[in-house]
């Protein structure tokens, strides 16, 4: 059964000085209770796990967390789901949020994605998400304050990932992992594209400085060859430096040791050239 407006705010007002009384809803606002759902208005935005702020400006395509103003302490008939406003949903905004358990005590932190067009501003004491109140059979086995793994008991400030961090971090490597795999095949396309033109562009200048050096009588053999090898190792001089810069995961010093000898071969030809 959902919980009514009456049915909210009686588990959040003590009807009188009971000192064992817990309210559902820790700051709990008439002027925030709707006619099954209670509004949740934020208290800050979290850049990250200890930097917080009361305003934020949210690009189109972005999300940040918030943490609301509200505090829950979940009894043992009662589960808590986060809903969005129609209000905000036509903004552009789509606010995501747990399920919050029988026992569960926590602030309240929700994630809030812009997927509009416009930048959103976000600001403390803006109502941003709904929460919906479902009563639950009592014959329950173990709470989730009850639980060995209850990684988000009593947050009261935004721990991240809290017991989940190594786990998760494994599962982000994972993807990083296939970022770095599709750059490394990226920059084996460019380097083999590279390649080609090479071949190309030194089969092109070879059979036309042939054919111009052939039509003129007094050119010898010597100076052919000479020359045909100075292109060679001028476009190998060329490409090599080319793959040092596009390719990360070379061997740079057999490179440079390469392309040291390709330069001393290259002087020499272009010396025999002007003997010849």
């Amino acid at each position: 059964m959902i919980l009514t407006d009456n049915d909210i705010k009686s588990r959040c007002v003590s009807p009188g000085d009971d000192i064992n009384f817990h309210p559902l809803i820790t700051n709990f606002s008439d002027d925030n209770l709707g006619a099954i759902s209670y509004d949740l208005s934020i208290e800050s935005v979290l850049l990250d796990v200890c930097n917080e702020k009361t305003g934020y400006e949210l690009a189109p395509g972005g999300y940040i967390y918030v943490k609301m103003q509200e505090m829950l302490n979940m009894p043992q008939d009662i589960i808590g789901r986060i809903e969005e406003k129609n209000s905000r949903m036509r903004m552009g905004l789509v606010v995501s949020g747990p399920t919050y358990q029988p026992g569960h005590k926590t602030a309240v932190f929700l994630r809030v994605h812009n997927i509009s067009s416009d930048i959103i501003q976000l600001r403390k004491g803006m109502k941003i998400a709904q929460i919906v109140f479902e009563e639950i059979n009592p014959s329950l086995g173990k709470s989730y304050a009850d639980r060995t793994n209850a990684a988000f008991q009593d947050e009261f400030d935004y721990t991240g990932y809290s017991n989940y961090e190594n786990e998760y971090k494994k599962e982000i490597q994972k993807v990083s992992d296939i970022k770095e795999s599709l750059e490394d095949k990226e920059m084996q396309i460019y380097g083999n594209i590279l390649t080609f033109m090479g071949i190309l562009m030194g089969i092109f200048s070879l059979i036309t400085l042939n054919l111009e050096a052939f039509s003129k009588t007094k050119i010898t053999i010597p100076y052919i060859i000479s020359m045909n090898l100075t292109i060679v190792f001028a476009i190998e001089l060329l490409m090599s430096i080319i793959l040092i810069f596009i390719n990360k995961n070379i061997n740079r010093k057999k490179v440079m040791l390469c392309i040291f000898f390709i330069a001393v071969t290259l002087v020499l030809l272009i010396g025999i050239m002007c003997f010849v």
